[in-house]
Parts: C-alpha cells; structure tokens; sequence
C-alpha cells in the first residue's frame, strides 16, 4: 500500500479535531495535527507525526517542544523543511539531527529541483550522515503532470547516493488519484485540504491499497 501523510496544517479546531480522530481512526494513514490537538489522536489505532520539532534537546527553551518529549508522546514522524514554515540552513540541520538521534522518521519536504534546495539538503544530509529518509516534492507553481514527472525524476537523479523513499504533495484527491499513481513512481502522498473531509480520505486510502 503506498504511504498516506495527513497534513492538517492549522485547518481544524478541538471539535473538528475529535470528529475528524474519531472517523479516520484505523485507516493506515499518519495524521499531523497541529500541536494543541495531539492529545486527541494519543490513544487512537492512528499513527500520528509533529509538523515541527525543536533544535534543541530539552532544557530551557521556552516555545520549543523537543524530539525526546515528541518522541516519548508516541510521535513517530515530523515535517521538515515545508514551503509554509521554512528555516535557515543551520536551523534545519539541527531538527534533522535531532530528529534522526531520537529515530523519529523525517519527512522532509522539497518544493524546487533547482540550484540551491537541492544543494542545502544534501550538505545537510551528508554531514549528519543521514541517509534514509522521506522526502516529499510539492511544487509551489501549477504545473503539468507531465513536468511533475520530470521534475520529480531530476530530484530522484540528483539524489540517487541516498536510500530516499519519495512522497509528492500537490492536490491529490480521490478524482485524479488514479491518473497520478499511474504517472508518478512514489512511495506515498502527502495530503492536506482533500483530506479535511474524513470520507474523502477513506475514498483515497482505499485507492491507495
């Protein structure tokens, strides 16, 4: 079955967030609430990730929630690197590390194939010796499925020294499911608005199996 990543952003409040853990509970997806609801999906039969991860370990870092706190929740992935909440190279470094000390799987997120995205993850990458990882491509631009592939094709070429499992994000829903797991030679998705609508999801998971 391939990899379903739920990316609720900050769409849903405490009541959404209930209906939402007790409809998609026992899907084989990984959901990612935002922060103040993760205690809804704690004792669910529902994996669940952090959209965010400190660079430091625990101490005194107020506004921070550390990989070892995370980790001892029952998170078992964390979003990195996504367009909406992107942090300097040296930052993003240290929440890799963190997270691969703490073995929490990284999804790191890539919205470019060009120049400099490709050349800060593999720096970063390569100095913390960090080889096997999600990374999930999600275009910022509307473009063709046809380019997606291409694109997607150079990112997996640049990146081939690396045991990668790849995700792509990019406004999949039960309609065009088919044609983009036809085209795309992936190992998941990673989807947010059409999966807001619980039997949306259940529509796209059963096509996912």
């Amino acid at each position: 079955m391939k990899k379903i990543i739920v990316n609720l952003k900050d769409y849903l409040g405490y009541r959404e967030n209930v209906e939402f853990a007790n409809q998609s509970e026992g899907l084989d997806i990984t959901v990612f609430p935002s922060l103040p609801y993760l205690y809804i999906y704690k004792n669910k039969n529902i994996k669940i990730g952090a959209q965010d991860i400190s660079k430091f370990e625990k101490g005194a870092h107020t506004g921070s929630v550390s990989a070892e706190h995370l980790k001892e929740f029952g998170i078992e992935s964390v979003i990195l690197n996504h367009r909406e909440c992107k942090k300097d190279e040296d930052r993003l470094r240290e929440k890799v590390r963190m997270a691969y000390r703490y073995d929490i799987d990284i999804i790191l997120c890539i919205d470019g194939f060009v120049g400099t995205e490709l050349e800060k993850i593999d720096g970063i990458l390569e100095e913390i010796d960090c080889t096997d990882l999600m990374l999930a491509y999600e275009p910022t631009e509307d473009i063709s499925l046809i380019d997606i592939v291409r694109n997607l094709n150079k990112i997996k070429d640049y990146f081939k020294k690396y045991n990668f499992k790849y995700l792509y994000g990019g406004n999949i829903s039960s309609a065009n499911y088919q044609e983009f797991d036809e085209a795309l030679d992936v190992d998941g998705y990673l989807i947010s608005s059409h999966a807001l609508d619980p039997e949306e999801l259940k529509r796209i998971v059963n096509q996912a199996r």
